[in-house]
């Protein structure tokens, strides 16, 4: 897989749940090519970081 296909798909799950993506976490281009390298996928990476950083995914706010 493509850095550009994998860092979109870690972007689409981030902000479907959490509405947040790796930028706005902090991680710049490099720190992205080295975590793309490193060979995780995209939905354990995802899983790992929200675990480690105890995100509560978005729910919208209800009338």
């Amino acid at each position: 897989m493509k850095r550009s296909a994998w860092a979109a798909q870690v972007d689409r799950r981030l902000s479907r749940r959490w509405c947040i993506t790796l930028s706005d976490m902090g991680f710049d281009e490099d720190e992205i090519a080295s975590l793309w390298r490193s060979g995780e996928a995209p939905d354990a990476f995802v899983e790992r970081i929200t675990e480690k950083y105890a995100l509560i995914p978005f729910e919208p706010l209800r009338p």
